[in-house]
């Protein structure tokens, strides 16, 4: 009974020093969010392709391609050239990376995935 309690404490312990973890993670994400948004409402270039739900869709994953944008059915992106166009003006912001492998592209999010990490 004094192991079971013992293990009960530590596994508590655990589980609070683990969620406090992860709501500092999520506090990162949440103001890296805004900045995005502050980010793309300030700048000519980006203020025309902004939109809620593409920010989110920056947000849900550090990794990106066309495809998955264009899956997304934002009302803006009906093409994997626009796809393609809105992730290039992004990248070349500096707020997401692009990587070449083969005949793909992909873009990925490095201030987010080492967040993640």
């Amino acid at each position: 009974e004094s192991k079971l309690k013992e293990f009960s404490l530590w596994l508590l312990k655990w589980i609070e020093e683990y969620s406090i973890q992860t709501m500092n993670v999520v506090e990162k994400i949440l103001e890296m969010q805004i900045d995005y948004k502050r980010v793309f409402k300030n700048d000519k270039d980006l203020e025309q392709i902004y939109s809620k739900d593409l920010i989110d869709y920056l947000f849900t994953r550090p990794f990106y391609s066309i495809d998955t944008l264009l899956k997304l059915n934002l009302p803006k992106v009906k093409s994997r050239q626009t796809a393609s166009k809105y992730l290039n003006l992004i990248k070349d912001k500096w707020l997401i990376k692009d990587y070449k492998y083969k005949n793909s592209k992909f873009f990925f999010n490095q201030w987010f995935l080492d967040l993640l990490i």
